[in-house]
């Protein structure tokens, strides 16, 4: 409560000094309605340009967190905004002492005040643009721009509160203090009357001060959506909705008509989806670019299963190149689901609803649930968020043990949250007893596991040290990557001693590269590729045509949905579903018959397609493709 009281007086002590300060110099000190008037003003630009330095010159959050937040950083808050303070005033002497500031004579007119309202809004939008941009370069280190537009089209529940308040403590009060300037400037531009001292001439007159404050606006607009466009390649966004291409619908298998064997004995699947983990974190001796080796755990790993590497043999380990609509985690599921890119919306519901997630796609969780297969999902977070809990409840039937579903049955306090829900420690445990649980069925299952800890933005660390221990590891992110991947090493070691094993393949592979720009910044060679973390553990034996399928190798998530039939066990006519290869095969992938470059190049473009094929029809299986040995 102390904090909070030394918080407030934060805020308001210095705007009740400075404006006492600046109505000493103004002759209007008796009017009240003046005196508030102008301490409003002061407390809004005093904190507004005090958070945005505190942030982007020393890098401190949780700036409007007056529980978070240390009495330090509060001492800090204060000294600056009473510097901030004493500058505008002595700014406000200056501009005073050189110029007569008059109020125009005419009443302002409705058609200037509309002007004055637009040329700040024009100037806001672009600003705002500009930031924004900028801000997602860098948190979301690597993106792409149909991640940025499908994100505004799904459900954001359960996101990180840090990763909200990283934008609004960044981008938006730095956005909305430059606006805050630019609307005092053209005030006096449009509204008062502004000569040198002892000369009568103004310096711009009434319709010369509309103009400038309203091209101002304008041009702050253009140049912040330019650079919005141009730094996160939003054009791609522009033939994705234009320019159509057939590359899907000339790829395509479709899972429901080529023919597929059905093994006798049907295998259990274990699903491991890690959140941002990529072999770039090994060192440089195994594959990776890191000088200390950040997961020696998920190395040895390495060991028990199969690598698909695009590195030659005695290079070290490699995996999946990135892929135009898989660069983030829903998308991901979706490119290993249904060997299908997560394309930028054709409809505004297309994944934010029931019954609107892909109805016409089938993939392996919908084999799997015509086969009998029990399923469940867990993951830390809210399963709102991008459309999850309607991709997995419509595609499979899935069990959803989410944020939600732990609070409602008692698995966590009703009040707990951690980042983005409950930390990965507490996820494996439920994983542990739903797979025990399944394991004792006469059913086969199939358990996907989406963990969280290491999401950057957000990722699960807590002032000093991770939120479930200590390291060696200095760098923040780093050290939480080097726990995360022991909790995974843990998990796996105890899944390979339960008696289900001997008939479960376990999957593992990471949803798609870090967005962490720091843990990369001077250490990424031009000629350095980045992959994600893959292994298949306990596939079913023999079904590699050489040992020569495992090394530089070119391919991607699409890939995961007939490389996983394969490993449970299935046959697959041609070795093609979706747009994806089974690695097993030795055929070649997308990426090695016609390129990577252009596969990637294709993707961007409109497919009628995949509209009409994923979208607006619905998915009536009846099994007929299906052969039985």
């Amino acid at each position: 409560m102390l904090k909070i009281l030394f918080y407030i007086l934060v805020m308001l002590l210095p705007a009740f000094l400075i404006t006492a300060l600046y109505t000493l110099f103004h002759t209007d000190k008796s009017k009240l309605k003046k005196v508030l008037i102008n301490c409003i003003r002061i407390f809004l630009i005093i904190n507004l340009i005090s958070i945005s330095m505190l942030h982007y010159f020393y890098g401190l959050t949780n700036l409007f967190n007056p529980v978070r937040i240390s009495y330090q950083v509060l001492l800090y808050f204060l000294l600056n905004s009473l510097l901030v303070g004493l500058l505008y005033i002595a700014l406000d002497r200056l501009f005073y002492r050189l110029l007569n500031v008059i109020k125009r004579e005419n009443k302002p007119s409705i058609s200037s005040k509309l002007l004055y309202v637009l040329a700040i809004l024009l100037f806001f939008i672009g600003a705002l643009a500009s930031t924004s941009s900028a801000w997602a370069s860098v948190v979301y280190y690597g993106v792409s721009p149909d991640q940025i537009f499908i994100t505004m089209f799904t459900p954001i529940t359960g996101t990180d509160s840090k990763l909200i308040m990283s934008y609004i403590e960044g981008p938006l009060i730095l956005a909305l203090t430059l606006a805050y300037i630019f609307a005092m400037i053209s005030y006096s531009l449009i509204f008062t009357s502004l000569s040198f001292k002892r000369e009568a001439k103004a310096l711009i007159g009434a319709i010369g001060g509309r103009r400038i404050a309203t091209l101002g606006g304008l041009l702050v607009l253009i140049v912040g959506l330019c650079y919005g466009i141009f730094s996160l390649d939003l054009d791609k966004i522009v033939v994705g909705y234009t320019i159509e291409d057939s590359f899907i619908a000339d790829n395509y298998v479709d899972p429901t008509k080529a023919k597929i064997t059905v093994p006798n004995k049907k295998r259990n699947l274990i699903h491991i989806y890690l959140e941002s983990i990529e072999n770039s974190f090994l060192d440089e001796a195994h594959g990776g670019i890191m000088e200390e080796n950040l997961m020696p755990n998920l190395l040895k790993l390495y060991n028990a299963g199969d690598n698909f590497s695009n590195l030659n043999n005695g290079e070290g380990y490699g995996g999946p190149l990135r892929t135009y609509g898989g660069s983030f985690s829903c998308a991901s599921m979706v490119n290993q689901q249904f060997g299908l890119p997560m394309r930028i919306p054709t409809e505004a519901a297309m994944y934010s609803k029931e019954g609107h997630f892909l109805p016409g796609a089938f993939g392996l969780s919908d084999l799997l649930a015509y086969l009998g297969y029990n399923q469940t999902i867990l993951m830390g977070c809210d399963s709102i968020f991008s459309g999850l809990t309607y991709l997995y409840q419509e595609h499979g039937y899935f069990k959803i043990i989410d944020y939600k579903y732990a609070k409602e049955n008692g698995l966590i306090p009703s009040d707990y949250h951690v980042n983005w829900g409950y930390e990965d420690e507490k996820l494996y445990s439920f994983a542990k007893n739903e797979i025990l649980r399944l394991a004792a069925l006469p059913e086969p299952f199939n358990v996907i596991v989406k963990n969280a800890d290491t999401h950057n933005p957000g990722f699960a660390f807590d002032g000093d040290k991770p939120i479930f221990g200590d390291s060696d590891i200095k760098e923040d992110y780093a050290k939480t990557i080097s726990f995360s991947e022991r909790h995974v090493y843990d998990f796996v070691n105890w899944a390979m001693e339960q008696e289900f094993f001997a008939d479960t393949t376990i999957v593992i592979i990471g949803d798609h590269n870090s967005m962490d720009s720091s843990l990369f910044k001077g250490m990424e060679s031009k000629d350095y590729i980045r992959t994600t973390y893959n292994l298949i553990i306990n596939p079913v034996a023999g079904i590699a045509s050489s040992q020569e399928v495992f090394y530089n190798r070119e391919w991607s998530n699409f890939d995961m949905l007939p490389t996983i039939l394969s490993a449970l066990g299935f046959k697959i006519e041609g070795d093609r579903l979706g747009l994806g290869t089974n690695l097993y095969s030795g055929k070649k992938t997308l990426f090695e018959e016609l390129g990577y470059d252009y596969v990637n190049k294709k993707l961007v473009y409109k497919s009628s397609f995949y509209h009409k094929q994923f979208v607006k029809r619905k998915n009536n299986y009846n099994g007929d493709n299906l052969i039985y040995s």
